[in-house]
């Protein structure tokens, strides 16, 4: 009952009106059914699979926080869990920035609503950046954690900073770069503030502990990453860069992020298109983060600061250096270099975190002086004690303006974003498809059609009804499917070995009748052709002689191979393909398999084509996007597992360590 009590206090009434806040924001979207948008695309299932064995290193840092949802998704739906991240979402942006924020609960509710909302929370949040905007919401609580370590530099402060480090990570790897940014800020302001050898050694020795921790604990990404042959991020070209340059306002790229705005897709309904003379209110922002700077007695008020010049200087920096003649080769240059930094932040709108804390903390300062202590504004020597009352008011006016500033600068966010998008489901032949694919016991693939990456589903109750085409995840088969960007000039920048074959037998259709017989070396034995975007410019699979159409539905035509598909095949002439058998094998796990002693010269695994691949000691070569050996005993597997085991092994085993450390440590 004490407890119940605490809850209602002031002290903890923040809790409960950020609650109300997220809920308010969300109240159209509640209904029992998925959200749908960009790149958010929820399925009833979470298969974790080909993660843990290392063929999807694309999502591999995010392995604990995907096995997690897949735990949890034993005791509730997957419609549920996604309702409960994005309220957490915004909760937690509120919660912890209104935390960080070392002044009275006036500026301490500016500081929660402005983090929680704005423009880039808004748009992010259209687009379906979840995980970005999770990572987001707990930035402000790793902030506060890297100030109690350098306060108090003991194993359990250290500990902490590890794990908000990781977790960050395990979220969204922009946010990892920017919270690294923020802790060497931290650390070299705290360093500059030092004054004794003894100070000096315990904050490096700090900063060793930590360094030694993360490295363990992260190893379970941080290994297969850094010896890969490649990592997802080369996918992301120069051309990336030009093609999502932010769009600017008034023709002026500093005031853009300074306002936080700059995502570089248009078509979204920001508050600012309906109020009048809009830009008053992030000027009216910036002044209040610097009143707060310069009447701060906070010793961290200049890391913040730094923050926010870094943020508009690295925001600017990159846009502008890839279009402007001076810039450019020297820009390019600096790709050269450093290309993971310039593919992670090719959309540099994800810079500005580091602005809008400083935003919060600076800006909360300052409303909660005006509220509170109005008195400190001015000199009353000065002004004459005739007019301490109107400045009273003046100030309690202005503080309760830029309370209700996140309210107006960001209100097309409450009751569901405009009915920009509502709450479904996928269409019934969605779920019946699945069930007649896994009733099919053969080991096989199925080509979904057509090949976009990004398609538009008119199902979709949203007014942009482009999403992530969700059919791998949605169906339990093995699902191949289009992953060209279609961006600008850019039409795929995939690496996937399968994906040129496909699109070379797409563009010949018209002058191919055996499509099925050519889908063989993919182990295809359903083509599903949903009838969404341009999927009339598939009928020549209605002309293919070995394809049947064994089913049409609302949203779907099914064909079926004619063709006896096989996981492992062997032949002696490999473009022969209607010549190609079936060998016999036994699946060990996803990494390993034993087969017969084939008959014939080659043998053919289906599997997409990966050097890390083993049979015998014989390396594969790549044919059709997949695997093709001679014979050199019966073991087929992947060695490239063995380094992901090493790294699990290492981060559990430090994860576990250090919980039982914490535990022990007092304070």
């Amino acid at each position: 009952m004490y407890k119940i009590k605490r809850i209602f206090d002031w002290k903890f009434f923040y809790l409960v009106f950020f609650s109300i806040i997220s809920v308010l924001v969300l109240w159209e979207l509640l209904l029992p059914k998925y959200i749908f948008t960009l790149d958010m695309v929820f399925t009833p299932t979470i298969n974790n699979i080909n993660i843990i064995y290392g063929f999807d290193l694309y999502y591999v840092i995010n392995l604990p926080f995907r096995l997690a949802l897949q735990a949890v998704n034993i005791l509730m739906p997957f419609w549920l869990i996604q309702k409960i991240i994005l309220f957490l979402a915004f909760f937690l942006s509120g919660v912890s920035a209104y935390r960080l924020c070392p002044t009275n609960r006036y500026g301490k509710y500016f500081a929660g609503l402005i983090y929680m909302l704005n423009p880039l929370v808004f748009v992010r949040f259209l687009v379906g950046h979840w995980l970005f905007l999770l990572s987001y919401a707990i930035l402000p609580f790793a902030i506060k954690i890297f100030f109690d370590m350098f306060e108090r530099p003991n194993k359990k402060n250290i500990i902490r900073a590890a794990f908000s480090i990781t977790l960050i990570a395990i979220l969204d790897v922009h946010n990892l770069f920017l919270i690294l940014v923020i802790f060497a800020i931290i650390f070299l302001f705290r360093l500059y503030r030092q004054k004794s050898k003894l100070q000096i050694f315990t904050l490096f020795k700090s900063l060793i502990i930590l360094l030694i921790i993360l490295f363990a604990l992260n190893l379970f990404w941080v290994l297969p990453l850094f010896t890969a042959e490649q990592i997802p991020s080369e996918e992301i070209g120069r051309e990336d860069i030009f093609l999502m340059q932010p769009i600017k306002v008034f023709d002026n790229l500093p005031f853009t992020f300074i306002s936080m705005l700059g995502f570089w897709r248009a078509g979204y309904n920001y508050s600012m298109l309906y109020i009048p003379f809009w830009y008053l209110i992030p000027v009216f922002i910036l002044l209040l983060m610097l009143y707060g700077y310069f009447i701060s007695n906070s010793q961290h008020k200049d890391e913040f600061l730094v923050m926010a010049i870094l943020s508009i200087v690295f925001a600017v920096f990159m846009s502008i250096g890839t279009t402007h003649p001076y810039t450019k080769s020297f820009v390019l240059q600096i790709f050269n270099v450093f290309p993971t930094l310039f593919q992670i932040f090719r959309d540099v709108q994800k810079f500005l975190p580091l602005l809008i804390i400083t935003y919060s903390f600076l800006g909360g300062i300052a409303v909660g002086r005006l509220i509170k202590s109005p008195r400190k504004i001015f000199n009353y020597n000065f002004i004459g004690e005739e007019k301490i009352d109107s400045i009273k008011i003046l100030s309690v006016l202005v503080a309760v303006i830029a309370l209700a500033v996140p309210f107006i600068y960001s209100y097309t966010m409450f009751f569901g974003f405009e009915g920009y998008m509502r709450s479904t489901d996928y269409p019934n032949d969605w779920y019946e498809l699945n069930d007649y694919l896994n009733e099919d016991n053969d080991d096989f693939n199925v080509l979904f059609l057509p090949w976009h990456m990004y398609m538009d589903f008119q199902w979709l109750p949203n007014w942009d009804k482009r999403i992530f085409n969700p059919a791998k995840d949605f169906f339990t088969k093995p699902v191949i499917q289009g992953d060209n960007l279609e961006l600008g000039n850019v039409y795929s920048a995939s690496k996937n070995p399968i994906s040129p074959y496909i699109e070379s037998l797409l563009d010949n259709r018209n002058n191919i009748t055996n499509f099925g017989e050519r889908i063989m070396p993919l182990n295809v034995k359903y083509v599903v052709l949903t009838k969404e975007s341009d999927y009339g410019g598939y009928a020549f699979l209605f002309n293919q002689s070995d394809l049947e159409m064994i089913n049409a539905t609302e949203h779907f035509l099914v064909f079926k191979n004619k063709n006896p598909i096989s996981k492992i095949y062997q032949t002696d002439d490999l473009d022969q393909i209607n010549d190609w058998e079936r060998l016999d094998h036994t699946r060990i796990s996803v990494v390993e398999y034993i087969i017969e002693e084939p008959r014939k010269k080659f043998i053919v695994f289906t599997e997409r084509y990966s050097n890390y691949w083993r049979l015998g000691a014989n390396n594969p070569f790549e044919r059709f996007g997949v695997n093709i050996f001679t014979y050199n005993g019966q073991i087929l597997q992947n060695i490239r597992f063995r380094t992901h085991i090493i790294g699990y092994i290492v981060s559990v085993v430090t994860l576990l360590v250090l919980l039982f450390f914490y535990k022990k440590q007092k304070g």
